[in-house]
């Protein structure tokens, strides 16, 4: 989908929140901001960087690509400041490859950002299933239950796809190259990289495990972060309804359909929260503020994005 369409989607859904949601009570709602409640919310995001740098430095390593483990970081961090002007989630995790295809062989790095993301949408979608099985009656008032059922699907058909796909597309090669066409070659030898190193994850069952068990901590600091957001506000919603609901925004602001999620978590939100106490004023006025300190501890990549591009102008020097 185009960036425009994206783009004017989100502009749309936000402007619908504003028409129904009155927006004087929501900002009123910001006059009880605790500081110190934004601090520890600012923490907990940070906890998240360091997480998620972590995970991607043991999925590296299982290529043998020693990656320091500060480079990672920092290159998250420039990789999160970026992604809030580019079209879609995955848009940060082009700059990580850029910015780190010189420490090993490009398939690797790739195959460490896809593996980095199934494990992370594996344990997503079960920290959902395990929020319908609590609360199944709180799934199907926000009717986000087909929703969740197509996550499951999409994540069934990319594990087929893994298994399969290889030997098609050796058989698309194999037609490709039948009219002589120059670049066949070429990209079967990329394909065949990559679907290698890909695989090359089912040999190192340690690994992987790491790799999920440092996705539900993510998670579960992502939960942290939104039940502090909250607490900022001198609000509270209870830990269970808190489990339940932020997986879900997480998923829903996945669809590709809006630029970075702008509008999808915002609108889910304020729906999935007004039927665990909140007001949709109380609501939204979480999904702005929460949008808010998302982006401001993305800034930090900004300087770091500076230094490291200056450091490499005088290396190349």
């Amino acid at each position: 989908m185009p960036k425009a369409f994206k783009l004017a989607i989100s502009i749309g859904l936000i402007g619908l929140l504003f028409v129904f949601v009155d927006w004087r009570e929501t900002f009123a709602v910001f006059t009880d901001v605790s500081p110190s409640g934004l601090i520890m919310c600012l923490v907990a995001l940070t906890f998240g960087y360091l997480i998620s740098a972590w995970k991607w430095q043991i999925l590296l390593a299982a290529h043998d690509v020693m990656a320091g483990f500060a480079m990672l970081l920092k290159t998250y961090w420039v990789a999160a400041f970026f992604g809030n002007f580019l079209p879609s989630n995955f848009g940060g995790d082009v700059v990580r490859f850029s910015m780190m295809r010189h420490v090993g062989r490009p398939s690797e790095i790739v195959a460490s950002l896809f593996v980095e993301r199934l494990t992370g949408f594996f344990i997503l979608l079960c920290f959902c299933l395990v929020g319908l099985t609590i609360r199944p009656d709180h799934f199907q008032m926000a009717g986000f239950v087909p929703l969740l059922w197509f996550g499951v699907a999409a994540f069934i058909i990319m594990l087929i796809c893994l298994r399969f796909l290889p030997g098609q597309v050796q058989r698309l090669v194999g037609l490709l190259r039948i009219g002589h066409l120059p670049f066949v070659d070429k990209v079967e030898k990329i394909i065949n990289k990559l679907s290698e190193s890909i695989n090359h994850y089912r040999g190192e069952p340690k690994e992987v495990t790491q790799a999920l068990l440092l996705s539900v901590l993510f998670y579960l600091s992502i939960i942290l972060s939104y039940s502090l957001t909250i607490s900022a506000f001198g609000l509270s919603v209870s830990p269970t309804m808190m489990f339940v609901i932020v997986p879900l925004i997480i998923l829903v602001s996945t669809l590709p359909i809006t630029l970075n999620g702008i509008g999808l978590a915002e609108g889910s939100i304020v729906i999935l929260f007004s039927q665990a106490g909140l007001s949709p004023e109380q609501g939204l006025a979480v999904g702005i503020l929460y949008r808010g300190l998302v982006m401001l501890t993305s800034l930090a990549g900004a300087p770091l994005w500076m230094t490291m591009r200056a450091q490499h102008k005088i290396a190349a020097e």
